[in-house]
């Protein structure tokens, strides 16, 4: 692909970053781009997720690089317009691309899945409400559980959840509470 001359430079500019927080949404936008230019397949991602080794300043994939990366897999970001959406939720490729990834990338594709999963639900969950929300994030949890990965893989599943919970329940503190009181796991 003849990218890593361009990730480089890219690269060069989140090292300015003075925050660490800085420099992992740097990368982490890099990682979008890298899946946007590599493609929306499993080649593709595995290029990007390639690529990101080379710039990645955390030992922890599921942020920065490799955490846009998968973002953008899932969801599409880039391409989003009315004709584009997110990747297509099947029972059939509910865990992949995880499955089909190297073991070192399984916690941090695990970690972006729900985002995708519970964008997914609402074609079918009317989220309008908090106790549609909540049937979407237990859903969500659900198949956080049924992962065919170790406990401790799908940790980092249950970590996605807490992730997109905020944005979920509009910032509602007691609403956040109850939605992890129904998912926590018990690994």
């Amino acid at each position: 692909y003849g990218i890593e001359l361009g990730v480089a430079d890219f690269a060069q500019v989140c090292a300015k970053e003075e925050s660490p927080a800085e420099k992992h949404t740097c990368e982490h936008a890099i990682g979008h781009g890298l899946t946007s230019y590599t493609g929306y397949t499993l080649e593709g991602l595995n290029i990007a997720l390639e690529s990101c080794k080379n710039i990645q300043t955390d030992s922890d994939f599921t942020i920065g690089c490799a955490g846009g990366a998968f973002m953008e897999y899932y969801n599409r970001i880039l391409l989003r317009t009315d004709n584009v959406s997110p990747r297509e939720m099947t029972a059939e490729n509910v865990y992949e691309p995880c499955t089909q990834l190297s073991e070192e990338y399984h916690s941090s594709c695990l970690f972006w899945q729900p985002e995708w999963w519970y964008i997914e639900l609402k074609k079918t969950v009317d989220v309008n409400t908090p106790a549609g929300v909540r049937d979407a994030l237990n859903r969500v949890g659900q198949y956080c559980g049924e992962a065919p990965f170790p406990n401790e893989t799908r940790r980092a599943c249950y970590r996605g959840v807490g992730y997109i919970t905020g944005w979920t329940v509009n910032q509602d503190p007691e609403q956040a509470a109850k939605v992890c009181a129904n998912v926590s796991p018990r690994l």
